[in-house]
Parts: structure tokens; sequence; C-alpha cells
């Protein structure tokens, strides 16, 4: 055939494709190259983090002044909040902010993000963390939720909303 291109694979065999299959080929091996190439350049796959906090002190803090309380809550609000502007997150409402997140290691977002709000926290030489609550929902670019999960403390032994009014 007039189209037809002969093709020596890795292996040392000839093959022999027609032209718009040669071209898919192609196209596709370019696309992973081009997705390589970007990945070296620091574009990383993306990932939307909604972030739920309660900073809040509950049953162990009973001991502490109202101004120790206080205080403390200020600490760990200034250390979030420092921590959330550098990921340039949104703010969505009470306690809730939403950001991208950039690495290349999906399995291990949760632990990646842990580690940066606990580092946060250590750098603003916050050594409590009791009552510290950080809930995460994490997303894919093809919106797939592919974690939700507290990342720090963990739920409540009973939900607010079954208590008697």
């Amino acid at each position: 055939m007039k189209n037809d291109w002969q093709v020596r694979l890795e292996d040392g065999n000839i093959i022999q494709l027609d032209e718009m299959t040669l071209r898919n080929i192609i196209s596709k091996e370019l696309k992973k190259m081009l997705h390589y190439t970007q990945g070296q350049q620091n574009k990383l796959p993306k990932y939307l983090v909604w972030l739920s906090y309660d900073l809040g002190f509950g049953e162990y803090a009973k001991d502490l002044s109202k101004e120790e309380q206080e205080e403390k809550y200020k600490e760990r609000y200034r250390a979030l909040m420092e921590w959330l502007k550098s990921k340039r997150a949104e703010e969505c409402g009470d306690s809730v902010g939403r950001f991208w997140y950039e690495t290349d290691d999906e399995d291990q977002i949760n632990n990646l993000l842990e580690e940066e709000i606990l580092n946060a926290f250590s750098r603003a030489e916050i050594k409590d963390l009791r009552g510290i609550r950080i809930y995460v929902v994490i997303s894919n670019e093809e919106k797939c939720i592919i974690s939700n999960a507290f990342i720090i403390g963990r739920r409540n032994k009973h939900n607010p909303w079954d208590e008697e009014c």
C-alpha cells in the first residue's frame, strides 16, 4: 500500500502500519511525553481539598481559665490561617476552606496534609493539640472523590443533632 509505513520495534522486529494508525500511536506517545515534561516543570496532578476545622478545646480545657482558652485558641487559629494562606485557600463558610493541592503521590495526600499542618503548629510552638479536629474531602481533577477523612483528631462519639433539644 502506498501510505503504509515500516516501523522497527525495540526488539528489532519490523511491522507495517497504515498512516492513520501510525499518527494515532505518535499522538498518544507525544501526549505521554508532554505530560511527563510538564511534570518535570512542577506541573503535578492537582487535587481539590475541602478542609473543615474545629480548633476547640472541649472537655479537657475545663481546667483552663477563659483567658487561657482564648489565648490558646488564637495561637491555633493564627497558625492554621497562616498555613491556609500559604495554600491560597478560599473561605467557604465558618471553619471551612478549599484549595488546590499538587502532588504526584495520590495515595499519601492525607499524610502529606497532616504533616504540613502539624509542622505549621510546631513552628508556632503549639504543643498541645488536644481537641483539634481537621477533616478533609479530596477530589481529583476529574471531580471524583478520592478521600474523605479526619487527618487530625477523630469523629465525636455522639452526633450533636442526636441529642435532645
